[in-house]
């Protein structure tokens, strides 16, 4: 833990102002700018990858029967040729994605930028282990707080050249969910709930349709693909059945890359919770609603459902990408490596709070003592 004094400003206290607050903004803003070019860094190296592992199959479905067909023939030394080069091309850009833009850094600096997120919306809201304490004891908590999820996205080794670390004198201009709110103000358990809750639950929701309709049109191009490699094998077209069955297999690794499908299930649930919480929320009296009483439990349950739903994300996030570095290594006759002994050992895991392994219903209290169960866009 940080051992720094952080001066109680009580008139600076939860402003654009409030130096603890601006210190976790900007340390959010830095690890989620980290993620997003990690992640399009990662897909502009591997979707070529695919592409070119693609092609390797073509090449080598051509040279095996170039011997019936007098163009191919002609051209089998180029084609030989060519054949050697896509794989070490691929090779040679897949180890350079295992230095410069590893599939588990974009997954870990978006863990370190919610979990940042988190403790910034506990600390407005007083509420956890931010309430019954005095201001600079809560700005210290803040900054360990941040202090400890740098920590823990450090420990994975996540690659330097993506993490530009920033330091202002100025107010930051804080990510929030709605642009009326400043990032910064002390809000209302009301205003946390339309503000903060509300939006996430909707980007939920979008983004699950999202991501069913791309699900769904490329399953769709498989079966039509797949279809083809039937319809071409009865006619006897054996060489275009295995470019099928290629092309097949690049559409599931594109699948695996984008994650299409692998947080439908958990996008629907966390929605769900979040929906509910807010609906048995709202029927409070307002007297009860702004007691702390019950709107510090009840912004604590929220922010253990976002925990829960990062935690899920990040076990279907290296499940995904673990599926496709192994398709891929085994194409270009390579041992896939073991993602898994890495992951969940290594990858950030919030202290506050476990990720649930009970149902809905559980009575535990927020801060119980946590569970260990290993799980995401990311959250946003």
């Amino acid at each position: 833990m940080s051992e720094r004094t952080v001066p109680a400003d009580q008139s600076t206290a939860r402003t654009p102002n409030d130096t603890a607050l601006q210190a976790a903004w900007m340390r959010f803003l830095d690890f989620d700018r980290a993620s997003i070019r990690q992640k399009n860094s990662q897909h502009r190296i591997r979707i070529p990858i695919i592409v070119l592992m693609f092609f390797a199959s073509v090449l080598a479905v051509g040279i095996t029967y170039a011997a019936s067909i007098d163009i191919i023939q002609d051209l089998r030394p180029i084609l030989r040729i060519a054949l050697i080069v896509i794989p070490l091309v691929a090779a040679g850009l897949l180890a350079y994605a295992y230095q410069f833009s590893p599939s588990l850094a974009w997954i870990t600096y978006r863990l370190g930028a919610e979990e940042i997120r988190q403790h910034i919306y506990l600390y407005r809201m007083q509420a956890g282990k931010y309430a019954s304490r005095n201001l600079e004891e809560q700005q210290q908590l803040l900054l360990d707080n941040v202090q400890d999820a740098s920590n823990r996205v450090h420990e994975i080794g996540a690659p330097v050249p993506f993490l530009k670390l920033t330091f202002a004198t100025e107010p930051v201009k804080a990510a929030t969910d709605t642009p009326e709110d400043d990032g910064y103000s002390a809000l209302t358990a009301d205003e946390y709930a339309r503000l903060r809750v509300i939006p996430q639950s909707e980007w939920y929701l979008r983004k699950l349709e999202e991501n069913y309709t791309k699900l769904r049109r490329w399953r769709i191009a498989i079966l039509v693909v797949t279809g083809l490699s039937s319809a071409v094998a009865a006619l006897g077209g054996e060489p275009l059945v295995a470019v099928t069955t290629a092309l097949g297999l690049a559409f599931s690794q594109f699948i695996d890359l984008k994650m299409y499908g692998h947080t439908y299930a958990n996008y629907h649930h966390t929605a769900g919770r979040l929906i509910d919480e807010v609906s048995e929320w709202r029927i409070l009296p307002a007297a009860k609603r702004q007691d702390p009483a019950y709107y510090s439990p009840f912004v604590e349950r929220i922010e253990r459902i976002f925990e829960d739903e990062r935690n899920n994300w990040m076990r279907q996030a290296v499940q995904a990408q673990t599926a496709n570095e192994q398709a891929i290594m085994r194409q270009l006759g390579r041992e896939p490596f073991d993602f898994a002994a890495l992951t969940f050992a290594t990858l950030p895991q919030s202290t506050d709070h476990a990720p649930s392994t009970t149902d809905d219903n559980d009575d535990t209290e927020p801060g119980a003592t946590p569970v260990d169960v290993t799980p995401p866009p990311g959250g946003p």
